[in-house]
């Protein structure tokens, strides 16, 4: 079966749940081009998002947000950021991340090492 989209007020309504300090920059009506909304419209783009569960969304917008507050489109290396080939490619194959991924496949980031 297809996997209902999800529209940018879900995906937004998920992130502000777990971070409510994020509302106000990530309000609909916002034109902004802040790192926070560049990562809300980077995970929305994701053509799987509608497959992750909240989790997951959260932790790809955090690190989306965290990659667009430190410049990540000038990096050395930043091969694999913000992409998926497939819904089953997670983050940890995302240049200078480590993670432990757990026995019901979440994955949990436990190092960023961008050297």
């Amino acid at each position: 079966t297809t996997p209902t989209p999800i529209s940018t007020s879900e995906l937004r309504d998920i992130i502000v749940a777990a971070f409510p300090s994020a509302a106000i920059s990530l309000k609909e009506d916002e034109l902004s081009s802040s790192p926070r909304r560049k990562a809300l419209r980077s995970v929305f783009d994701d053509p799987f998002v509608s497959t992750y569960d909240e989790s997951r969304i959260v932790q790809r917008w955090i690190l989306a947000t965290f990659f667009f507050s430190t410049s990540g489109e000038s990096w050395k290396n930043s091969r694999g950021w913000l992409k998926s080939s497939n819904a089953f490619e997670n983050e940890c194959l995302w240049e200078g991340l480590s993670c432990n991924e757990t026995a019901d496949m979440s994955v949990g980031i436990t190092q960023i090492d961008l050297q």
